[in-house]
């Protein structure tokens, strides 16, 4: 299975993990669950994808999102779980201003604005990861 992609689908959630690039892509649902319970669960399963590989970058799709945001206390959960994470770059796939305004709560909330980036296709917010991962692997 080495190199092929993992994925899986889990309340609303699509999650593909290509371990040739070390990319987790993460494609939220229109309404997003923020219940700590149920976040905890669905990244429990998330990362598990991931397991015994490489992460170098998170490409989360939030064009579908319309929540109108997390909670303090999912917020606070997120923020605990930002090592745990481990991605080093973020690309975001945003189309519109609210989910824009979603996508910096979530990253200046885990304190990593400065690693995110922000597109409006799928194509380029994957082409800067593969990217950035290349030259690094340069230095």
């Amino acid at each position: 299975m080495a190199g092929a992609e993992r994925k899986i689908q889990i309340k609303g959630f699509g999650a593909f993990y290509y371990p040739g690039t070390g990319i987790l892509k993460v494609v939220m649902p229109k309404d997003m669950p923020f219940e700590e319970e149920e976040a905890k669960e669905i990244f429990t399963r998330i990362m598990e994808l991931c397991e015994g590989g490489a992460r170098n970058g998170l490409l989360l799709d939030i064009r579908e999102v319309t929540s109108r945001g997390p909670s303090k206390k999912f917020r606070r959960w997120m923020r605990e779980k930002t090592d745990e994470i481990g991605f080093t770059r973020t690309a975001v796939i945003v189309t519109s201003p609210v989910g824009r305004m979603f996508a910096k709560i979530i990253s200046s909330t885990t304190g990593q604005s400065k690693q995110t980036y922000f597109f409006k296709t799928e194509e380029d917010a994957y082409n800067w990861l593969k990217e950035n991962n290349e030259e690094r692997s340069l230095d």
